[in-house]
């Protein structure tokens, strides 16, 4: 998993089920309305009950109680800055190699 990988967490304003229609994600972040949050693997929607595992844990969630949910993504800045100072240090180790081993006749 890349570094820039997370959960964009914001309220999307959807009903669970069509968050889940979307994507089918295998996972999403929960907030409930107490303010806890939780991590469910392979969510679904069964009338009024969010499903799914919590730590491989069955847990079955009535919608009333869910305020958010959020669905794994990248976030797209984080993932270029990491992409970007790859390609700054493996153009850095070349330079290096290339002008850098012949540049000292007396080490």
């Amino acid at each position: 998993m890349l570094p820039g990988s997370l959960f964009v967490v914001e309220d999307t304003g959807s009903e669970p089920q069509q968050v889940l229609a979307d994507g089918q994600p295998d996972k999403v972040q929960v907030t409930l309305a107490d303010g806890s949050q939780l991590v469910l693997e392979e969510p679904a929607v069964s009338g009024d009950t969010l499903s799914g595992l919590d730590d491989g844990t069955p847990v079955h969630i009535p919608l009333a109680n869910v305020s958010s949910i959020a669905v794994k993504g990248t976030d797209g800045a984080k993932t270029g800055l990491l992409v970007f100072g790859v390609v700054v240090v493996a153009a850095a180790v070349i330079l290096v190699g290339a002008y850098g081993a012949g540049s000292c006749s007396s080490c």
